[in-house]
């Protein structure tokens, strides 16, 4: 703490300086960093694990969308997920795996 002199009253009582009081500011604010890194670790690694599993949602979705068109065409009726089992059969039979 900063000591100063107050005039207005002729005596030496201590007054806390605008930087003595940021230095208590972050002093608080070092008993929430232990709490802010747990939310902010756990939060990425939600991040992080949504991440794949909404990139292979999307990937399933597309791939759907788009042989249900071919299906349309080929068998005259809309089958769901026939174009996922057959992009999973050709990635197997090619070896990408």
């Amino acid at each position: 703490m900063i000591l100063a002199t107050d005039q207005r009253f002729k005596s030496r009582r201590p007054i806390i300086s605008a930087f003595a009081w940021r230095r208590s500011a972050s002093a608080r604010q070092s008993d929430m960093a232990p709490l802010q890194n747990h939310i902010r670790r756990t939060f990425l690694a939600g991040i992080f694990a949504a991440i794949p599993i909404a990139v292979t949602a999307f990937v399933i979705y597309y791939v759907d969308a788009q042989t249900r068109i071919l299906s349309r065409h080929v068998l005259g009726k809309d089958v769901p997920f026939l174009g996922v089992a057959l992009a999973i059969v050709a990635i197997i039979s090619s070896d990408l795996s």
